[in-house]
């Protein structure tokens, strides 16, 4: 169900279990500047506050006033992307005027796989020669083409072109199951 608010918001709710799926508050921010440190506190708190534990901030990016801040849920030090939930603050007011939770909704159960075949010196030694790692790397789960979901190690670095990367290795196989390029400017981080 979507229901409008007389501030130009609206909200969606499920039709099973009443969860609030998504906000958003039509608004346009001044010019002013947004801490994505404060943003991200704020989105936190905002989110325990709703009963979404363990959710850990990933990227932020601030674009038109609003400083969108993704957060991941986190089971056993182990970030489960498909457990996504974005969070919008406003660089003004620094109230949220944004919520999006399909993925965590659509994804968030108990019992996945979290123990890796592989280690992380040995998943880091199967990285491409063209990669330097910045990290040790820490495990993940990723989504996958058919619904499905893999363990990962996560591993930022720079590639042999001077770009910063995130490459994901399957932490059974040694695998590249992904590879996503940042870019970072003055507005925060977005993956490609």
């Amino acid at each position: 169900y979507t229901f409008a608010g007389s501030d130009e918001s609206f909200i969606s709710v499920t039709g099973v279990g009443g969860h609030v799926i998504s906000y958003t508050q039509n608004v346009v921010p001044s010019g002013a500047a947004c801490q994505a440190a404060q943003a991200t506190k704020t989105a936190a708190t905002f989110l325990a506050a709703r009963g979404y534990p363990d959710m850990v901030a990933s990227y932020a990016y601030t674009t038109n006033g609003v400083c969108y801040i993704n957060f991941a849920y986190s089971d056993h030090n182990v970030l489960v992307y498909p457990d996504l939930i974005q969070v919008g603050v406003s660089a003004d007011t620094g109230k949220v005027t944004y919520f999006q939770a399909a993925g965590y909704l659509n994804n968030h159960r108990d019992g996945r796989p979290l123990t890796a075949s592989l280690s992380q010196a040995d998943a880091r030694a199967k990285l491409s020669p063209s990669f330097t790692p910045a990290d040790d790397g820490r495990l993940c789960i990723i989504p996958s083409p058919g619904k499905n979901e893999i363990l990962c190690y996560e591993f930022k670095g720079t590639g042999e072109n001077g770009k910063q990367y995130l490459c994901y290795l399957n932490a059974n196989t040694g695998v590249e199951e992904n590879i996503f390029l940042l870019l970072e400017d003055e507005n925060g981080v977005l993956t490609i």
